[in-house]
């Protein structure tokens, strides 16, 4: 996968160890387009992504962007934890991107620091394999041949997945493998390791520190967007028809990218059809408008079987109905890059609920009667509901969400957001727009198209989260509708017919059609695949899911087409533990610093 690295670090004096860096620096020598970094006690090896050594102890691996007049990236100053710890604290004030920044010293306790982007767009994982440390964004090419010491699938973690979708990117399923925690500092040790955080979206959410102007919001939507365009040869992206994908595609346009395919799926349904919208976005800007049907027909296997497996099932960021074929496009194409407008439905608020009452703006006013009215019809509730919400907030509820899977036969109980971080003193809402950007965070897992091109999701940016948690939900929405902020930023940029527009596609039919007519290879592959045999499904209560009359009315064609990513998921890996492990031969000895 383009933009892949492996990271490498042991004791130089713990011959064990260099024996174990030795063969691992053989096999991934074997690799194509690889780049080897080396010094003592420490390997950095990368396919297609950016390494940089801003001081002899220091690494920054992937791509920073200058959050303001692309200021320099500040220099490493002192060499200590707590010298790093400060580093990483002025890089985050003035820059921003998809990237770890590294800290080595061999001989001290905390021989390796490393710090997580706070998005988590760059995946990295840690294990440990004969006595090194390894560390990496795409752990599935090495685990044969370098596990951790007991890996294993985790059923409690799988549970928690099949029961919490949302927080599968804060989930561990393999046994042995650890994710960093995004905007923070893990430190590690001989014997274990630590983490600080040093960035929480509670940090941001400071009303009346930033412009409310829908300008400003624009701004920094154009700049993010020209910051991840800037150096693609080829970039493709996904226009659904939405709101999201067609603000990406405005400021795509505004940074200078005329022209590009853009590529519209749709299904025979009218709540499913939005070309209309990407035709009227694809003409306004320029682009080249591609359409693509889903095809109401059983679902295809080798769709299942070649999905991309990861550290973790890709739920969130792949499906079995478009991802293989967009991969398979992209490759024809040769595209360097996917551009998405996943995350925009949380960041610019589009869920309707009275909670938006709760949330005062800046100077502390709250909502008039007339914006009450408003907030009422666009939530489809009572003016009393909406008005208990906003002058009686202490006896106000909403309704709970995040409801267990009745296919699981694991209980388990939900657990605060690890990124979301503590939350108290914040509304309702603002919590639930936290927690929401935090399950879109699942877009960054494993997907078809990721192994085909780069994926970018650029509104899931540092400094579009800083500034829109920063918004009360009542400037976010006006008290009146989903994305109204957003809407009136790119008023002038996109056409008239999809600013105005309210409600969204969807393609509930089409899946209700496609799973009716999949009904024994469901049966096969839920019944009697790993998830049973491992007994996380009721299978009596999946069973009588299962029945085509029920999967045509029900409505649990997301839960379904979940399981399945599991299942493939679970599969996967089982196969992968049954092959035969390969070992390298070790090199003779420990080399300099050199770059291959």
């Amino acid at each position: 996968m383009s933009g892949a690295f492996l990271i490498v670090a042991w004791h130089p004096e713990d011959h064990e160890a260099r024996e174990t860096a030795a063969r691992i620096e053989a096999s991934v020598m074997r690799t194509p387009n690889i780049a080897i970094m080396r010094t003592a006690g420490l390997m950095i090896a990368a396919q297609g992504a950016r390494v940089e050594r801003p001081s002899p102890s220091h690494f920054m691996i992937g791509d920073l962007f200058s959050g303001s007049d692309q200021a320099p990236a500040p220099n490493p100053g002192q060499t200590d934890h707590r010298g790093f710890r400060d580093y990483c604290s002025r890089l985050l004030s003035t820059h921003w991107g998809s990237y770890i920044i590294l800290r080595h010293n061999p001989h001290a306790h905390h021989f390796l620091s490393v710090f997580a982007e706070p998005i988590g767009s760059r995946e990295c994982i840690h294990w440990r394999h004969g006595g090194v440390t390894m560390l990496g964004c795409d752990a599935e090419p090495w685990l044969g041949q370098f596990p951790p010491l007991q890996l294993d699938l985790d059923l409690e973690e799988i549970a928690h997945i099949i029961h919490y979708p949302s927080q599968a990117a804060e989930t561990a399923p393999l046994s042995g493998i650890t994710p960093l925690e995004s905007g923070g500092i893990t430190y590690f040790t001989r014997s274990g390791h630590e983490t600080q955080r040093l960035w929480t979206p509670r940090d941001h959410c400071v009303e009346g520190d930033r412009s409310d102007d829908p300008a400003a919001l624009a701004q920094i939507v154009d700049k993010s967007i020209a910051a991840w365009s800037s150096g693609l040869r080829r970039p493709i992206m996904e226009l659904s028809g939405g709101l999201d994908s067609a603000i990406v595609a405005a400021s795509l346009h505004r940074a200078g990218l005329n022209g590009i395919d853009a590529f519209t799926f749709f299904s025979d349904s009218l709540a499913g059809d939005e070309r209309r919208f990407s035709r009227a976005v694809a003409e306004k800007l320029g682009f080249v408008p591609h359409e693509i049907a889903f095809k109401t027909a059983a679902m295809d296997p080798h769709l299942i079987d070649s999905a991309a497996i990861g550290i973790r099932p890709g739920i969130g960021s792949t499906t079995f109905f478009h991802d293989r074929p967009l991969a398979n496009i992209g490759s024809a194409r040769q595209a360097d890059a996917l551009f998405t407008g996943r995350g925009g439905d949380a960041l610019f608020f589009q869920h309707p609920t009275p909670l938006v009452a709760q949330h005062i703006g800046p100077g502390g006013k709250r909502l008039t009667l007339e914006h009450v009215e408003a907030l009422a019809r666009w939530c489809q509730t009572s003016v009393w509901r909406v008005a208990m919400a906003t002058f009686l907030p202490a006896m106000f509820r909403s309704v709970a969400s995040g409801s267990q899977s009745r296919f699981c036969r694991y209980a388990r109980p939900s657990r605060p957001s690890t990124w979301a971080g503590s939350l108290d003193g914040l509304s309702a809402g603002k919590r639930m727009q936290i927690e929401a950007i935090a399950g879109d965070r699942n877009a960054f897992g494993p997907s078809c198209c990721a192994q085909a091109m780069r994926v970018i999701h650029p509104l899931l940016s540092q400094p579009i989260v800083e500034y829109v948690l920063g918004q009360s939900l009542m400037t976010l929405t006006q008290g009146r509708r989903d994305r109204a902020m957003a809407r009136a930023a790119f008023a002038d940029r996109l056409p008239p017919s999809l600013i105005d527009r309210r409600g969204k596609g969807a393609l509930s039919y089409f899946f209700g059609q496609t799973l009716a007519r999949s009904t024994a290879l469901l049966r096969e592959r839920l019944l009697e695949g790993a998830l049973a045999e491992t007994g996380l499904v009721d299978r009596a209560s999946l069973e009588q899911a299962l029945d085509p009359a029920n999967l045509i009315q029900s409505s649990c064609y997301g839960e379904i087409i979940r399981l399945l990513i599991v299942e493939r998921w679970m599969r996967g890996w089982k196969e992968q533990r049954a092959q035969p492990r390969v070992q390298a031969g070790p090199l003779a000895q420990d080399a300099p610093s050199e770059t291959r």
